[in-house]
């Protein structure tokens, strides 16, 4: 059951909880910004300026939930007002890690690159290692 599934039946009133691959040692990527290295060699700062206004956003996000909810029911009034309160601060909960904590919102490692690679190789998602190099890099955050 994903995030959103087990969220709209916890506010339904089911008792629902997670098991997250970070408490079991294993960050997973899932919240990223995608660019063509194409547009990454281009164009740079358009890249840079993009994730930094992104990480204001999150950041705003983090910092001020209640009034995200509220702004985010009041474009959308067909959503459920119950479901959308519930969503932010799980959403928010997937955003923060150990190593956002230490390096700042949005920062990834190459050893949890590494070991999700890892993971998703054993099980047949991806058929071989890919260079990370090629697959993330924190030079944007800065």
């Amino acid at each position: 059951m994903g995030l959103t599934d087990g969220l709209i039946l916890r506010t339904k009133g089911y008792s629902v909880d997670w098991m997250r691959f970070a408490d079991l040692g294993l960050q997973f990527y899932g919240t990223s910004i995608v660019a063509h290295e194409d547009m990454v060699r281009q164009k740079p700062d358009l890249v840079r300026r993009f994730v930094r206004a992104s990480l204001r956003g999150w950041q705003y996000m983090i910092d001020h939930p209640g009034e995200v909810t509220e702004i985010f029911l009041r474009a959308n009034p067909n959503i459920d007002p119950a479901y959308s309160r519930a969503k932010v601060p799980a959403v928010v909960s997937l955003a923060q890690s150990e190593t956002t904590k230490r390096l700042g919102l949005g920062a990834s490692t190459r050893e949890e690159w590494e070991a999700m690679q890892k993971l998703l190789v054993e099980v047949k998602i991806l058929e071989a290692p890919i260079e990370l190099a090629k697959l993330y890099t924190n030079d944007f955050l800065k």
